[in-house]
């Protein structure tokens, strides 16, 4: 079993979001920055060497050996 971490490609810095806003009616445009951390965050407390890690290229123990 793999997660859906697994080999992911890198997160983008952020994304537009378009709208209308429902009292004016105006249309409206907001950039909403991600705030995710860029590493894996599941490998910080993997004490059990998690199976559905092997062979993830974020998989830090691997990238060691």
């Amino acid at each position: 079993m793999s997660y859906g971490c697994y080999n992911r490609k890198p997160f983008t810095p952020g994304q537009w979001l378009y709208g209308v806003d429902s009292s004016t009616g105006r249309n409206m445009v907001t950039y909403v920055r991600n705030r995710m951390a860029p590493n894996c965050q599941y490998q910080i407390n993997d004490k059990y060497n998690d199976p559905g890690c092997r062979g993830c290229i974020h998989n830090l123990k691997e990238k060691k050996q």
